[in-house]
C-alpha cells in the first residue's frame, strides 16, 4: 500500500548564473518552474513552489531536459533531476 507521506516527485534544479557587487559572477541553485498564466514561459525560483515543473519519474524529467536543451545555455549550467517530498510535520516541500 502506498501512503501520501511516501510519495516523492522529481523536479529539475540548475545552477543559475548571477552577478552581484558583493560576489561578482557566481551561480546559485534554483528550481525550474512554468509561468502558469501563459503556460510556456520557463522561470527559475530559489524555493519549491506551487508552479514548480514536476515529474512522476526520473526518466520523464531527464527526457524533458533532453528535449528542451538547445546546447547553448546562456543563463544556467548543470541541470540535474532532484527528488522532492512533502514533509507533513514541517508542512513544507523538501529536497531529499
Amino acid at each position: 500500500m502506498k501512503l501520501l507521506g511516501d510519495i516523492k516527485m522529481y523536479c529539475i534544479k540548475v545552477d543559475y548564473f548571477m552577478w552581484s557587487e558583493e560576489k561578482g559572477e557566481h551561480t546559485e541553485p534554483v528550481y525550474l518552474s512554468i509561468d502558469v498564466e501563459c503556460g510556456k514561459l520557463i522561470c527559475f525560483h530559489e524555493d519549491i513552489r506551487a508552479d514548480l515543473r514536476v515529474f512522476d519519474t526520473v526518466a520523464e524529467a531527464e527526457a524533458y531536459i533532453e528535449s528542451h536543451n538547445t546546447g547553448v545555455n546562456i543563463s544556467y549550467e548543470n541541470p540535474e533531476v532532484v527528488a522532492i517530498k512533502y514533509d507533513f510535520d514541517a508542512r513544507e516541500w523538501k529536497e531529499i
